[in-house]
């Protein structure tokens, strides 16, 4: 064992630079959990005033269960199966589980990245790349979908159009 004053310093900017590079895929992250978290709020009241539209077409309704499955997958991808986290299932950890690891496990250390966190990192942005594709072609969707239960003539919901 060596005593501090014979450690060499480590080295600062890669630190920092590891740093910013994981802060800057956490805030992606959060910010696309956020946004899912809203349009299942949105499904929810889109799913109420579809059962109140006099022109509802079956259509409409399975293209509403088709978008609360996509949302649930894309649940999946980002953040994990909660149930089988909850059954104590061996799982692949998540995007964020796998970023979340990082932050909480470097952020306060003045040490360079282990391998091991770098390359979550590393699989963490390939996933994060894959993930973000298909959370553009459900929001395409998901804004396809408004356009269509207005012309449905369905009741007004929070926050529909305003993507």
């Amino acid at each position: 064992m060596k005593p501090l004053y014979e450690i060499p310093p480590a080295d600062l900017k890669a630190i920092a630079s590891f740093q910013e590079k994981t802060s800057g895929l956490y805030r992606q992250i959060s910010g696309a959990n956020r946004k899912l978290s809203e349009a299942s709020e949105k499904l929810r009241y889109m799913k109420a005033a579809l059962k109140q539209t006099a022109k509802a077409s079956p259509e409409l309704f399975e293209t509403l269960n088709a978008l609360n499955k996509s949302l649930a997958d894309l649940r999946v991808q980002l953040t994990g199966d909660p149930i089988l986290e909850k059954m104590n299932e061996p799982i692949t950890p998540s995007i964020m589980s796998r970023v979340g690891h990082v932050v909480n496990g470097h952020w306060d250390t003045t040490q360079l990245p282990t391998e091991t966190q770098k390359k979550n990192i590393e699989i963490a942005e390939a996933g994060f790349k894959t993930f973000q594709t298909s959370f553009d072609v459900f929001f395409k969707a998901l804004a396809s979908y408004e356009k269509a239960l207005e012309n449905a003539g369905a009741p007004w919901t929070p926050n529909r159009g305003e993507e």
